[in-house]
């Protein structure tokens, strides 16, 4: 397994390597614009949420399990043996063969008629996406020395914000010209709506951007870092041993494999047994039945691939799971962005909701105001903190606290305000500040752990982010608003109070994020020697 079979790291002065050499911009903006097509996916539903809703006839709760559950919570648990398979194998074909799955299930959730089928192709375009992030944020933490990786994560994250303003803008143009041009769907091609036109067209450029990658060099693992590392033996048997880590059932037959006891055995069969419970109490209170039953399945497949990393690789397991700082910025981040998913799905809804415009201004304003505005804040906040890493250790998390505290007041503002135009203006700060994150918090997790690891790394801070942020915050304001929707209040209230119900999920984000400050400088400072205590040859 891993620690018996890793190869050895041969360690050799970055510095020596980094003179003379330029630095990889190339390979870097083709990873930004696979993360740019990924966004725009995810953020062409905003726009196209209100024709959704009503071809489908669902509510804002079940559209918000479509914004995130349905692709986040097949995205974490394939995330883990993907991520796996980015540690061992060649990433750029990883991501190639990656980005060719997720654009065929993008055309076929074009083609859904249904609330079922829409969720499963959502589904399926999760398990796409899982093999791109790992992989890529590996790619960079290799291309670019430690020095320059938050600004370089950064420029890969910049890919965020412009694919959400292009998904924006797209899926409101193409919405509002195909409803023009084909009033009767039944005159249009293959009958197709003006919402499934609008899915469709964003999965197109899919295949040519698969061969782009494939194009890509493969940089050596770790030597950026002076830890050069050979590609691994036998990758697609490492991948399939964790992908059984995942599955139920097939997890308890490989923990007893790799020499877990009974006790190890009923723990886990303990934890299926309360998650079981907590869903089925879930599902009572609030007749969720598809959201609370995918989440389940998600934290039970976590449990399990943990409990196996234990057995397989605990050295890896060690460096993850018991480094204070790593699981408190982990933990922080998802509670950040339990909001941020939430207000970003639900926003445009929301503006044509209060103000009644159209989706095709509310996809052009709102495809401006995230392209620009969340580039430039994501490109400061990797630069602020890579400037202010010279200065004390915890540079980054106060970047982080910064961008949390900066983003609260132009919530609350865009929400309270009466004019369209001062709540643009307050879209806009909110875009600027909430985005500092998105090449720091990756950055922290890369670099508490070794190269072998990243790949594993980011997966589980994928993992964390994407169940306890993404899955639960789309739905739950979505909840919230059927709730008072029920209640007598206008669409437009109900989901502003959906929206400022979900806000105190901030306050748990700062508390996490000021714990890890307590412990990122020694972790940080101690990462080799806790690998070498592990038995890791560094």
């Amino acid at each position: 397994m891993v620690d018996l079979e890793a190869p050895s790291m041969q360690t050799r002065p970055a510095t020596a390597r980094e003179a003379g050499r330029k630095l990889p911009i190339y390979p870097l903006l083709v990873l930004m614009l696979v993360n740019v097509f990924i966004l725009m996916d995810r953020q062409v539903l905003s726009v196209l949420a209100e024709a959704i809703k009503a071809d489908l006839k669902i509510s804002d709760s079940q559209m918000g399990f479509m914004f995130g559950t349905s692709l986040s919570v097949f995205y974490a648990i394939f995330s883990i043996p993907l991520g796996r398979i980015a540690d061992v194998w060649t990433r750029k074909n990883l991501m190639a063969w990656s980005v060719a799955a997720w654009s065929v299930m993008i055309v076929l959730t074009g083609c859904a008629r249904n609330f079922l089928s829409f969720a499963t192709f959502r589904a399926g375009v999760g398990v796409g996406e899982a093999g791109a992030s790992p992989a890529a944020m590996s790619l960079i933490s290799d291309y670019f020395p430690p020095r320059m990786r938050s600004t370089a994560l950064s420029v890969f994250s910049s890919g965020v914000p412009i694919g959400q303003g292009l998904g924006l803008f797209l899926g409101g143009f193409i919405l509002e010209s195909w409803n023009l041009a084909f009033r009767d769907a039944a005159h249009a091609p293959f009958g197709l709506l003006g919402w499934q036109a609008a899915i469709i067209c964003i999965a197109l450029p899919g295949p040519l951007l698969a061969l782009w990658l494939h194009s890509l060099k493969e940089p050596v693992r770790g030597e950026s870092e002076g830890l050069a590392m050979p590609s691994h033996p036998h990758p697609f048997g490492e991948a399939w041993t964790e992908m059984q880590a995942v599955l139920p059932v097939f997890s308890l037959f490989l923990m007893r494999r790799l020499g877990g006891s009974w006790k190890v055995i009923g723990w886990n069969l303990a934890i299926g047994a309360a998650i079981g419970l907590g869903i089925t109490g879930l599902i009572a209170a609030t007749g969720s039945g598809a959201q609370w039953l995918a989440l389940g399945l998600g934290f039970y497949c976590v449990a399990c691939w943990s409990q196996t990393l234990a057995l397989r690789d605990p050295a890896a397991f060690a460096m993850i799971f018991r480094c204070p700082a790593l699981m408190f910025t982990n933990v922080g981040l998802a509670a950040y962005i339990f909001v941020m998913f939430g207000v970003a799905a639900w926003i445009v809804p929301y503006l044509i909701r209060t103000y009644h415009i159209s989706p095709a201004e509310a996809g052009l304003v709102m495809g401006l105001i995230t392209s620009v505005m969340g580039f430039l804040g994501n490109m400061l906040g990797g630069a602020t903190a890579d400037f202010l890493q010279r200065y004390t250790p915890r540079a980054r998390l106060y970047v982080l606290l910064g961008s949390l505290a900066l983003t609260v007041p132009s919530v609350i503002l865009m929400l309270v305000v009466d004019q369209k135009m001062q709540a643009y203006i307050c879209i806009a700060l909110f875009y600027l500040t909430s985005t500092a994150w998105y090449g720091v918090g990756p950055s922290i997790i890369n670099g508490l752990v070794l190269p072998r690891m990243r790949g594993a790394a980011s997966a589980f801070f994928l993992i964390v982010i994407t169940l306890l942020g993404m899955a639960l915050g789309p739905y739950t304001m979505g909840y919230i608003s059927d709730h008072f929707l029920a209640g007598g209040a206008s669409p437009a209230d109900s989901l502003r109070l959906g929206i400022l119900w979900g806000l105190p999920m901030l306050i748990v984000a700062a508390a996490f994020l000021i714990a890890a400050t307590f412990h990122l400088a020694r972790d940080d400072a101690s990462r080799l020697a806790r690998a070498r205590a592990l038995g890791e040859p560094v």
